[in-house]
């Protein structure tokens, strides 16, 4: 592992080390997100069942981080299991102007708890999850975190994304994480969450999968030939 690897691990778990992980509580459908699945991760982390390494090519897309179960590589019958890839080894990216920077960890923070939440249902091996709630799951987790830690650093995430804004699947997210914060019941509408599928369901990588069960088969596959 190089030392940009190490660095990037050191960042998801700082991550799943904030406090503010702790209110990531809500239902989706028939699956929960609970703060615990994100203890979980970051012990099978320290524990090499999940490996954090960083990819450069992502600086060329606006993924911050990604999460894979099984990638094989190349041309080869090998296979790395269980990785998430950062775009860069901190949660910065190298910005210079203080207000890029704060923004790029804000987003770098986000992205890394999205990819956790895929991360963590792979590792509970859930059954029939399929493509729609996997990422809705994923982006309203990382939207919860996101207007915890502006509430935080003293923001108001009311104004993220006020009413008069384009409807996206981060403004849905984000508008359900507001409805949840706070509430009693954390169960998602089902109106908001159908709103958040057709979102998601308009990306090129999802539009033919939103109905597809997702591969979620644990975390002890040993990397190698297979």
């Amino acid at each position: 592992m190089s030392k940009d690897d190490e660095t990037a691990t050191k960042t998801v778990l700082d991550v799943l080390a904030d406090k503010n992980i702790a209110g990531l509580t809500f239902t989706l459908g028939d699956f929960g997100v609970v703060p615990k699945m994100y203890a979980d991760v970051s012990g099978a982390i320290r524990n090499k069942k999940i490996t954090v390494l960083v990819e450069a090519s992502l600086k060329s897309t606006k993924v911050q981080a990604l999460y894979v179960n099984e990638l094989k590589l190349g041309d080869k019958n090998y296979f790395l299991y269980n990785t998430i890839f950062l775009r860069d080894p901190d949660l910065t990216g190298g910005a210079a102007d203080p207000r890029e920077r704060i923004n790029t960890a804000f987003n770098a923070m986000m992205g890394i708890v999205h990819e956790c939440t895929h991360a963590g249902f792979d590792q509970r091996k859930l059954k029939k999850v399929t493509t729609a709630y996997n990422e809705g799951a994923a982006y309203i987790a990382g939207a919860m975190f996101g207007v915890a830690k502006m509430r935080e650093m003293g923001g108001k995430p009311e104004k993220i994304h006020p009413p008069s804004s384009p409807v996206s699947i981060e403004s849905i997210a984000w508008n359900i994480a507001l409805k949840l914060e706070g509430a009693r019941d954390r169960t998602v509408a089902t109106g908001k969450a159908n709103a958040l599928f057709v979102e998601i369901g308009k990306k090129p990588e999802y539009k033919d999968k939103m109905k597809d069960i997702v591969t979620l088969d644990g975390i002890d596959q040993t990397w190698g030939p297979r």
